[in-house]
């Protein structure tokens, strides 16, 4: 076969490209490049040239392992691991075995955060209860297993501080169904850091955690198993607004404490390697997403060369959530295009195993249909979208491969800097995290909260009929169910994740503050309710409607009912109006000296006081305030419901 050939395409020279995105950006200089908050600049026009002095693309090795090739990959199938996450074990059963009857291709799991912080539920109240499958004993482990084959499914359950009682607890399971541990493969993740960042507090102190995962890793070898004892989780520090960047280098920085005092426990480094994963959320950005997958592949080889230059590398483990911090209580049914486009991303960035969270996922127990819809996702994009069928796609992309090597270089940057702090452990307990979390989490809510950044159905194009969920009594009448199993049994509970005395000494840090993209719209929406602007639309021009239309859009995002009036005799039928149709505030659009005019007249009403914007770039005599694409549009609503209920009694 001859080798394909483009000489039917006409070379185009570059100032010919330029000027075509002059064209299609109307000659807008600022929007030739965009500044990330990775401080990566993003330009407009990527060519051959930005990428012929790539160091990953010189080196055939290299660049192989970053698009996450090896000689036993044939296609870029993922394990779909939707994780089951009802409170009752013999419930979560029947979810389990309905999910791998229906395409679920992973045994995955959800562990409560009672079980995972060691906490007896017997004494915790249903409010406090989150997500998750309670695990207290062996009795509820069996329960969770029944009638499933364990050797024909692998595992995905995130342990939380320690994972050694479990895997113990999994092994004794397979002697007592005739199979050995070596038979079962997947992940049973411990992350004593990820969860000491993500819950401020360990109920273990970090050292003996140390013990236990080097201790982990030596039985699964003993059991000759290719199970995974560590699951390195950067989604407490993507929920607290992290940039990819940070992900990549805590993430890397926390792999390499662990093999250290790994190394230090005498388990030698080829060990401790094959047992190790990795878990990424994955935002809406869906090339920077894919670019930071493919570079932590080229970060991860960089670090363990850094311990040996002859050992063999395996490629790293790496599962994929969506990202809970992009999803909304409100207008649910735009999280199934969040969740779809996240998933697309993590597919594309190589993800060996993927989870979309479902799009009721912030509530305490997702429902039938939303665990559907989000299992059918992955299916749909390996069935019908055929993903599964090329490697790496991005691979070659001019735009990629370049975001692929800025995004390692300013990591490993990092990770550096991190490494003469004293590592990942030492930069968590002085707070240096924390504090670098918040600078940018603050940068990133200014975003938002200013509209800048888009979010559909939160920021922008707001559905006027708002979907949320509804809680449920039946998690309610589960838990209370299943408290009175545990009471009814005649051993005592053996906690199951936490094996450690309870005298063992705690330790703490300083929270991270996590959080949702749309929370503070969310809860001014709230405060909102009823609440109405009244628009009034001073000529039919071109510049008028689109005032209005950015009023609408603005207000509404705030929860805000808008209702429009377009004067004909102008002040006897605002007069009019404003006794028919009072509102609680208004807005002014039209041509300047029109609203001059207007504002004239309002001021002058002296029925009652009025708030009333206008949309400008910058004051307006006579106008309380002016809004505009830059205005913090959260402030701005805090400061008018603060005046409505002062002045109208609200």
């Amino acid at each position: 076969m001859n080798k394909p050939s483009f000489h039917e395409f006409a070379y185009t020279p570059q100032q010919e490209w330029i000027q075509e995105v002059k064209k299609a950006l109307k000659d807008d200089p600022h929007l030739y490049e965009k500044e990330t908050f990775e401080n990566i600049f993003l330009k407009t026009l990527y060519r051959k040239n930005d990428v012929q002095d790539l160091p990953h693309l010189k080196d055939e090795e290299l660049y192989l392992f970053v698009r996450g090739i090896d000689s036993h990959f044939v296609s870029n199938e993922w394990n779909i691991a939707q994780r089951i996450n009802v409170a009752v074990p013999k419930k979560a059963n029947q979810m389990i075995k309905e999910a791998l009857d229906n395409g679920q291709t992973s045994l995955a799991i959800e562990l409560n955060p009672i079980s995972i912080k060691g906490k007896n539920p017997l004494t915790v109240p249903f409010t406090e209860l989150k997500s998750g499958v309670l695990l207290s004993n062996y009795a509820d482990l069996c329960a969770l297993f029944k009638d499933i084959q364990l050797p024909e499914v692998p595992l995905f359950i995130p342990s939380g501080y320690t994972a050694l009682p479990l895997i113990e607890s999994i092994d004794t399971y397979c002697q007592q169904e005739g199979i050995t541990l070596s038979q079962v493969a997947g992940v049973v993740g411990m992350d004593p850091l990820g969860s000491l960042a993500e819950h401020a507090h360990s109920p273990i102190p970090i050292t003996d955690l140390y013990h236990d995962m080097a201790n982990a890793i030596a039985f699964v070898q003993e059991k000759k198993s290719s199970l995974k004892t560590v699951l390195i989780d950067t989604k407490p520090y993507h929920m607290s607004g992290a940039t990819a960047v940070q992900e990549l280098a805590y993430a890397l920085s926390t792999a390499v404490q662990y093999m250290d005092e790994c190394l230090r426990r005498n388990i030698p480094l080829h060990h401790v390697l094959p047992h190790l994963a990795f878990s990424f959320s994955t935002s809406s950005q869906l090339f920077m997403e894919v670019s930071k997958l493919r570079a932590f592949r080229l970060l991860w080889l960089q670090a363990v060369r850094a311990f040996s230059q002859t050992i063999d590398v395996p490629l790293p483990f790496i599962h994929v959530n969506t990202s809970i911090h992009t999803l909304s209580s409100q207008d649910l049914h735009t999280n199934i295009l969040r969740g779809t486009l996240q998933a697309f991303a993590g597919i594309i960035g190589g993800a060996n195993s993927l989870h979309v969270y479902p799009y009721d996922a912030i509530s305490k127990q997702s429902t039938e249909l939303s665990n559907r819809l989000a299992r059918n996702t992955q299916l749909m994009l390996r069935e019908e979208s055929q993903l599964g069928r090329v490697i790496d796609p991005a691979g070659g992309s001019w735009y990629i491969e370049s975001y692929t090597h800025e995004l390692a270089e300013k990591a490993w940057k990092l990770f550096q800097k991190m490494e003469s702090k004293g590592g990942m452990e030492a930069c968590l307990e002085s707070g240096w995290i924390q504090c670098e979390l918040q600078h940018v989490s603050e940068e990133k809510r200014e975003q938002i909260h200013s509209r800048n950044e888009r979010m559909v159905g939160i920021t922008h194009y707001v559905s006027p009929s708002k979907t949320t969920y509804e809680e449920d009594n039946v998690a309610n009448k589960d838990y209370h169910e299943y408290q009175l199993q545990l009471r009814n049994e005649l051993t005592a509970s053996s906690l199951l994740v936490n094996a450690h005395e309870e005298q063992s000494p705690s330790q703490a840090i300083l929270f991270l503050n996590q959080w949702r993209k749309s929370e503070a719209f969310e809860q001014m929406r709230e405060r909102t309710k009823g609440l109405t602007i009244g628009c009034i639309e001073l000529s039919e021009s071109k510049l008028v409607k689109q005032q209005k239309e950015f009023a609408y859009d603005f207000f509404q995002s705030g929860g805000f009912q808008c209702e429009t009036f377009s004067p004909l005799y102008h002040d006897l039928d605002t007069i009019e109006w404003l006794k028919k149709r009072p509102c609680h505030a208004y807005v002014v659009c039209g041509e300047p000296e029109q609203v001059k005019d207007m504002l004239a007249f309002l001021n002058g009403y002296k029925q009652e006081k009025l708030y009333v914007f206008v949309v400008a770039k910058s004051e307006v005599d006579g106008a309380a305030e002016f809004i505009n694409e830059n205005v913090n549009a959260i402030n701005c609503f805090a400061q008018l419901v603060r005046w409505i209920e002062v002045n109208q009694h609200i």
